[in-house]
């Protein structure tokens, strides 16, 4: 009797586990990717300044600005960045993730997501 009752919490325990675990792969892949987004945005951030003040304006597109500066953001495999200068003195820069189509947004230094 006793073998056959720890059979079953066995079965349980390993049961729970194959539960629990995809959720948590999920939540520590999402918040990689997040942490990666920001990363590179507020590189991106302190270029856009960097050149800004460099020129006495922001860049017309990312491509002149990066090729200029010689910014390059790490993994970015993952992300597709764009840049839209919005005024002359406001900008917005996008990070689209290509796989979930989840966009982080950097508007004049302020994060927030989409």
């Amino acid at each position: 009797m006793k073998r056959r009752v720890m059979i079953t919490l066995t079965v349980l325990l390993v049961i729970l586990c194959v539960a629990l675990a995809p959720p948590i792969y999920l939540k520590f892949k999402a918040d990689a990717k997040h942490a990666e987004a920001t990363t590179n945005l507020n590189g991106l951030k302190l270029a856009l300044e960097a050149y800004y003040k460099a020129n006495g304006r922001y860049p017309d597109n990312l491509d002149n600005m990066m090729s200029n500066i010689g910014f390059t953001a790490s993994a970015s495999t993952r992300f597709k960045y764009s840049f839209k200068l919005i005024s002359p003195d406001n900008y917005e820069i996008t990070a689209t993730d290509k796989e979930s189509g989840k966009q982080y947004i950097l508007i004049n230094g302020k994060s927030t997501q989409k």
